[in-house]
């Protein structure tokens, strides 16, 4: 039988990590992130777009 905590131990949250590490990235490449919204937002146009 267990107290009903966690056997597992701690570990570093992985989703922080993960947010972390791309934030850095957009701060390195900034021009990269800003042409692939744009090439998004001109894929995204409909045909009654002007």
């Amino acid at each position: 039988m267990t107290d009903g905590g966690d056997a597992r131990p701690l570990k570093r949250n992985p989703l922080w990590e993960r947010a972390c590490s791309r934030k850095q990235s957009v701060i390195q490449h900034p021009c990269r992130l800003t042409d692939r919204f744009r090439e998004q937002a001109r894929s995204h146009k409909g045909p009654n777009f002007q």
